[in-house]
């Protein structure tokens, strides 16, 4: 059995031998319900905050790579060994 948040030392030391009165328990059991929901609801506006951050509705990406299309690459410089430049291409990867 879990420990039950601050407490005083007498309650603490009922309820993991489980003698406490009905209205410790209750208020034992209040002070857990309410540190569940705080915990919770910390979680919630989190995952709202990811919600809102990132385009979760925008799927073109995945149509794309259904497709067998993974990207475009940046134009590309060919160098030799000593830097001159051999040529250049742009092409898609896939």
């Amino acid at each position: 059995m879990s420990r039950p948040p601050s407490l005083g030392r007498s309650v603490e030391n009922r309820y993991t031998t489980g003698s406490l009165t009905d209205v410790e328990r209750e208020w034992v059991g209040y002070k857990l319900r309410r540190r569940h929901e705080r915990r919770h609801a910390d979680h919630d506006r989190s995952e709202l905050a990811v919600l809102d951050a990132l385009p979760f509705g925008d799927t073109q990406d995945f149509e794309d790579t259904r497709r067998g299309f993974l990207g475009t690459l940046p134009e590309v410089e060919i160098k030799n060994a000593r830097g001159a430049s051999c040529g250049a291409c742009a092409s898609t990867a896939s």
